[in-house]
This record gives C-alpha cells, structure tokens and sequence, in this order.
C-alpha cells in the first residue's frame, strides 16, 4: 500500500518553496494516480512506482535514479533532463513523453513503449530495452552506446549523429529508421530488418551484419571497414 495519497502530495506540493523539489526518496508510491502533478526538481531516489501513473505530470530535472517504475504509465510526461539512471522501467508507458536530455544509463527498459517519445540527447549507455518499442521516436544525438536492443521495435525512428558503438541490436526491426552521421562501430546488427533504412554517412566498422535484411536501404557513405555478413 503506498505511503502517502495523491491528497496529500498535493498539499506537500502547496507547502515546497519556489526552486525546490519535493523530497520522497524511498517512499512506496506504487499504483497512485499522480498524472499531470508538477514533480519537478523532486527526489525520488529508490522510489518504489510501481504501476504509478504518471501521465501528462511534470519530471523536469526529477532525480529518479534506481526507482522501481515496472508497469508506470508516463505516457505525455515532461521529463525534460530527469535523471533514471540503473532505474526500473520493464513495460512502463512511456509514449509521447518528453524525455530530452534525460540519462537512462543502465537502466532497465525491456518491454517498455516508448513511442512517438523525444528522447534527442539522452543518455542510453548500457540500457536494457530488449523487446521495446521506439516506432516514431526521435533519438538524434542520443549515446546508445553498449545498449541491449534486441529485438527491438525502431520503426521509423530518427538516430541522426547518434553513438549506437557495441550495441546489440540482433533481431531488432528499424524499417524506415533514419541512421545518419551514426557512430555503429561494433553494433551487433545480426538478424536485423534494415529495409530503406536512411545509413548515410554511417560509420558500420566492425560491425556484425550478418542475415540482415538490407533491402532499399540507403548505404551511401558508409564505412564498412572489417564489417562481418553483408551480402
């Protein structure tokens, strides 16, 4: 059962002063309903939000490192710059939301839906976003790099000037996917559906490409140096 109500949050939040956050580090907030709240600049340090909704509410700058957020719903949020670092998000909602800039390294994301959601600038390294879904996404100059994407939905999604080095993305379908200007080097691309993917300029030094599906994909300028499978 969750600690506090949304009641009393919103009185907390009358009570904080002007350039602060509210403090709730470790508290159980699991399965309130906390949407379109102003969270910002709060603490949520190991913060237990399971099932919380959390949509349309406003993250910006919130510190949300090692939170427990599995089954959240984020759908819409502004978490401009919001720290989740090594947090848990297997299957949280996410779509649409406003995540630029935010730092998600070595957090857990298998399974989320993260689609239609601005992630431009944010810090991926070493993430876990097995199975997730990042159709329609915008992740340019986003850093992915040694992330686990395995499987992963990217339809149409936008990596321009992006660090995807030593990723794992076997199996993954990034159709239509824009990857310009990317640093790929060592990216496992094994299995991967590449149709009328946009690669130019690509760097794919290294890279493991073997049984990937290439059809219509632009791959003018690329560097393919020592790359394995390509056909």
């Amino acid at each position: 059962m969750a600690e506090l109500t949304r009641h009393q949050l919103v009185t907390a939040l009358i009570a904080v002063p002007t350039g602060t956050g509210l403090r709730l580090a470790g508290l159980d907030l699991g399965g309130l309903d906390l949407s379109t709240l102003d969270l910002s600049l709060a603490n949520c340090t190991g913060t237990i939000l399971v099932g919380t909704n959390l949509s349309g509410a406003n993250l910006r700058n919130a510190q949300l490192r090692r939170c427990d957020l599995r089954l959240a719903c984020l759908e819409g949020a502004d978490a401009l710059e919001a720290v989740f670092e090594q947090a848990s998000l297997g299957k949280a909602r996410l779509a649409r939301a406003r995540l630029q800039r935010s730092q998600f390294a070595q957090a857990r994301l298998n399974e989320a839906d993260l689609s239609g959601a601005d992630l431009s600038g944010a810090d991926l390294r070493e993430a876990k976003l097995r199975g997730a879904d990042l159709s329609d996404a915008n992740l340019e100059r986003a850093d992915l790099s040694g992330a686990d994407l395995t499987g992963a939905r990217l339809l149409r999604t936008t990596l321009i000037d992006s660090r995807l080095c030593n990723a794992d993305l076997s199996g993954a379908d990034l159709t239509g996917a824009h990857l310009i200007d990317c640093d790929c080097t060592a990216t496992n691309l094994r299995g991967a559906r590449l149709r009328t993917v946009d690669f130019s300029r690509t760097i794919l030094a290294c890279a493991d490409l073997t049984c990937a599906d290439f059809d219509r994909a632009d791959l003018a300028g690329c560097d393919l140096h020592q790359a394995e499978g390509l056909r």
